[in-house]
């Protein structure tokens, strides 16, 4: 009998500590989320205090009476203070959960929000895949059987779709896309052109992520940063094509890259509102790339930054279409960048890398000639950035005019 009794006292005691850690753990991940949702945050405190209570008082006897004398501490802060002193266990288990990085599952709308705004240039295996392609490109000469390959284009090749997807696009794992959705015939029919003339603002350009600098950019020094880039394609555009631009440098990643694009479009939106005419959105970026990864290519004579077009699909792999992620302009963003690089591989050959297709939005609703550009990396010199401001202003004004 003694002995039974040791094992159900042993069995009640193991039990006992599951439910701890258990409850641990689940007070621990509510926590988190809460986190990321501030309207939850206000509602539900007064809740969790109770249940983080419950927990000690009907679990943690001892604990309890040592927090009754310790009134001044949060609940649930002495819980985990608590737990990670007599079960060093919780530490593990609470640091393995919170270094999850799956993107594609049930996350709540701030922290989509977060993600997109730090994995826009983040290094996929896909991606590192396709700049060790371009970098094997870069070191060979194939411009003459580039040029060749670029005058053959022809409707029927593009219309292809394992043909397009390989020449023209690189696919995010995050994301997926098929024929219905990428059609270069539909894409070549939509008409890019502007609808007014240049008597008020047409283009805006303006970059979620200005603290992107270049490998000789002074820190500190804006106009060595892609800031600095933006500058000149304005002047490219204003003086050069006659193209009537607003360049804004407002900062939205100072502390963190988390929100940029959530605090961006605020400013887009009111941009555009006061300037209705506004026809082309750019958001101009530098890419984030390996550290022996050089992006460049001759143009004219000169070192050239390559630049890529980027594309969101609001779509995940696991979830599908990402409803408080909407673009009604998708198929017009997707026809924009596949214009441009159309243009860009027959006169530019080797300029532009692949356009690269991700899951989220990336602020590319606010109008049909919306475009996010990645030019060159945190490897290529400001100059070679700079330098590819004059092939993409042409290419633009192809498009436009």
């Amino acid at each position: 009998m003694k002995v039974q009794k040791k094992r159900r006292y042993l069995v009640q005691k193991t039990i006992l500590l599951i439910m701890i850690i258990y409850f641990a753990w689940f007070a621990y991940r509510t926590n988190e989320s809460i986190h990321y949702t501030r309207t939850i945050l206000q509602v539900s405190n007064h809740l969790q205090n109770k249940l983080y209570q419950s927990i000690i008082q009907n679990y943690c006897i001892g604990m309890y009476y040592d927090f009754e004398a310790e009134k001044d501490k949060q609940t649930f802060d002495y819980l985990v203070i608590t737990l990670k002193e007599i079960l060093p266990i919780y530490d593990f288990v609470s640091e393995s959960t919170s270094n999850q990085k799956e993107i594609e599952s049930a996350l709540t709308y701030n922290m989509i929000i977060a993600q997109e705004g730090q994995d826009e240039n983040h290094k996929s295996e896909i991606k590192d895949k396709e700049q060790k392609k371009e970098q094997k490109a870069v070191k060979k000469d194939k411009d003459k059987e580039e040029t060749k390959e670029a005058a053959n284009y022809s409707i029927d090749k593009l219309s292809d779709f394992d043909y397009l997807l390989s020449s023209f696009y690189v696919v995010d794992r995050t994301t997926t896309i098929d024929s219905s959705q990428l059609n270069a015939k539909a894409f070549l029919e939509k008409d890019m052109k502007m609808s007014h003339d240049n008597k008020n603002p047409q283009i805006l350009i303006y970059h979620t992520h200005s603290q992107e600098a270049f490998s000789d950019s002074r820190p500190g020094d804006k106009t060595m940063s892609v800031v600095g880039v933006g500058d000149y394609l304005t002047s490219l555009l204003t003086d050069k094509y006659g193209y009537n631009v607003i360049h804004h440098k407002g900062e939205y990643d100072l502390e963190s890259r988390d929100y940029a694009y959530t605090l961006a479009a605020s400013a887009v939106e009111k941009i555009l509102k006061d300037n209705p005419s506004i026809e082309v959105v750019i958001d101009l970026h530098r890419d984030g790339v390996n550290e022996k990864t050089h992006l460049t290519t001759n143009v004219n004579g000169k070192s050239t930054a390559q630049f890529m077009f980027f594309n969101g699909l609001s779509r995940t792999t696991k979830n599908g279409n990402i409803d408080y992620l909407y673009n009604p302009y998708i198929s017009d963003n997707l026809a924009f960048s596949f214009q441009l690089q159309l243009k860009a591989n027959m006169k530019y050959p080797g300029l532009a890398r692949n356009i690269y297709l991700k899951g989220y939005r990336y602020n590319l609703h606010f109008r049909p000639k919306s475009i996010l550009m990645e030019v060159g990396a945190q490897t290529n010199t400001f100059d070679e950035a700079k330098n590819t401001m004059d092939p993409i202003a042409d290419i633009l004004h192809q498009v436009l005019q």
